[in-house]
């Protein structure tokens, strides 16, 4: 079976055609450098194709990795569903068209905002221009997964077989909507489940790990649900993006490698995100295998045999096409947990 990185951010030229405000991503190299991690080689000169073709470079001399799902990112709306000045904005037109042009290497990861009065349009839009699966980061959105106002939303990526992958746990990378610091707590785990009731695809990104002993811990709450989903029938599965650095994370990484079925786990990486496995992972055992690692230059490829190292299976390395065929199955009609379980606001 192939290999495909689920987890692949892509960005351009804000100036050029509103595609993305570099500023956030460039300098998230120092924000990294404080944690222990840093960036892979990304242009720095603002041109769209500079930027795709170094993903796609990256892609193609992957010996893992056959292809990736680069993703978009919609603008966060407020709650009335008006666009916000965003942050970060990566359209779906644009990643679409270089996954069109590159079929060989790239799948199409859209993203729709549920608030957004044309969001079940622009979604259907995303399905016929290929989208493989839909990405949020609820706290830089301003999407609260539970509200009743995305139930259409998931019905509609049900009928089209697409994975939600939302982010989990606290976000470094592009900050709250509006600046609103409360947005945090949109990030909870737990306000997946009305998705997961309704009978959406879930991809929880980066097994919901905290990156330092600041960030808010919602990891046993994320436990709790992935040894619970087989049981409530839960479409639930977790991706290992952004598990190998030189923070807290890794550690847990390594736990959850042990404790998790691993039939509901996925591959990622979280490019432009470079793994760089701390060196108190190295022992006298290991310290061949670490150091061979350690030298590999492609990106993708690094991320992949560090995950290997720190026991994730081949299984977690293939699981990305049962998961869609999954998604595109559609839920048992008249199932009792499919019914209203959306807060009243």
């Amino acid at each position: 079976m192939s290999v495909i990185d689920i987890h692949i951010h892509v960005f351009g030229d804000w100036n050029k055609d509103g595609t993305c405000h570099m500023s956030s991503l460039l300098g998230l190299g120092s924000h990294l450098a404080e944690l222990g991690g840093f960036l892979a080689d990304v242009p720095t000169s603002r041109d769209d194709d500079d930027i795709r073709d170094a993903i796609l470079h990256e892609i193609q001399g992957s010996q893992h990795v056959n292809k990736g799902v680069l993703l978009a990112f919609d603008k966060p709306h407020d709650n009335a569903g008006t666009p916000m000045k965003p942050i970060l904005y990566t359209p779906n037109s644009w990643v679409a068209e270089i996954c069109r042009k590159n079929p060989d290497l790239a799948l199409f990861g859209a993203s729709v905002h549920p608030y957004n009065s044309d969001a079940l349009k622009e979604l259907q839009k995303a399905k016929d221009d290929g989208a493989v699966l839909v990405k949020w980061i609820p706290s830089s959105q301003n999407i609260l997964p539970s509200h009743k106002k995305c139930r259409a939303f998931y019905q509609k990526l049900i009928e089209y077989g697409l994975p939600l992958l939302c982010h989990v746990g606290d976000e470094h990378t592009i900050s709250e909507a509006g600046g609103d610091k409360s947005l945090r707590a949109y990030n909870h785990p737990e306000l997946l489940i009305p998705a997961l009731e309704e009978g959406v695809t879930v991809i929880m990104a980066h097994c919901c790990l905290p990156i330092s002993e600041k960030d808010n811990d919602f990891s046993e709450a994320f436990m709790r649900m992935m040894l619970q989903a087989e049981d409530r029938g839960w479409r639930l599965f977790a991706d290992v993006s952004a598990l190998v650095g030189k923070w807290r994370r890794s550690f847990m990484a390594k736990q959850m490698a042990l404790r998790l079925p691993h039939d509901r786990l996925v591959m990622g990486s979280d490019w432009p995100n470079a793994p760089n496995l701390d060196d108190d992972f190295r022992t006298k055992g290991n310290r061949r295998e670490y150091d061979r690692i350690k030298g590999i230059d492609n990106v993708l490829d690094r991320n992949a045999e560090y995950l290997k190292f720190l026991g994730f299976s081949d299984t977690v390395m293939t699981n990305a096409e049962q998961i869609f065929k999954i998604a595109r199955t559609p839920p048992t009609p008249g199932n009792p947990r499919y019914i209203n379980h959306f807060p009243t606001f």
